[in-house]
């Protein structure tokens, strides 16, 4: 009866360390996991559609780019105010109702992005923001000759920091819904997933 009880306790060391190694993977992964950085610069990729107006003549489309922010936000500090910049390119393909080719636009904008902090971690926000956003199309949107537009656009959404696992270090990934307007509140809106770090 001891062999017994014996073999089965050595057969189950290594399930037993396995597990350990296991929690303390997690538990490092939970040690190393940070804040939010208050500075980054993020890719940024999504869909967009048209709203308004431009809702059937546009369709649906992708975009692509880079966003930059500045926000920081100290404990035990809870809500804050930053500034955001993003670069995107915008492709609606050749389904466009109103054009031959494939319709694609540049975006700039620039503003203010309020942030509110989630949870005790301090590792994840809900943020409200807007500011000014100049398009540029590859044909006219509207009748008329002009491919330049001026206009505000908002955005809101979530961020968290994941955690740092190995040699994986800790990423600021956002998920947010953003409209840009084009001309008399008719524009674009996009759901955005952004992915950076400091």
């Amino acid at each position: 009866m001891r062999r017994s009880g014996q073999r089965r306790d050595q057969r189950s060391r290594p399930a037993v360390a396995a597990t350990a190694l296991a929690a303390l993977g997690l538990a490092t992964a939970t040690v190393h996991g940070e804040p939010l950085p208050a500075g980054r610069v993020s890719a940024v990729a999504g869909v967009k559609n048209g709203t308004g107006a431009l809702a059937s003549s546009l369709g649906t489309g992708y975009a692509f780019g880079f966003e930059a922010a500045y926000a920081p936000l100290r404990a035990p500090q809870t809500i804050g105010v930053g500034l955001t910049w993003s670069l995107l390119f915008s492709d609606f393909g050749s389904g466009s109702a109103r054009l031959t080719g494939a319709l694609k636009t540049v975006e700039f904008d620039a503003g203010l992005r309020l942030r509110l902090m989630i949870g005790p971690r301090r590792r994840t926000v809900a943020y409200l923001g807007g500011g000014g956003v100049i398009t540029r199309s590859n044909e006219p949107l509207f009748d008329g000759s002009d491919r330049s537009y001026i206009g505000p656009f908002g955005a809101v959404g979530v961020e968290t920091a994941t955690a740092k696992v190995w040699i994986v270090p800790a990423l600021a990934v956002g998920l947010g819904l953003r409209f840009a307007t084009v001309d008399s509140g008719r524009g674009t809106l996009g759901l955005m997933l952004s992915v950076g770090g400091r």
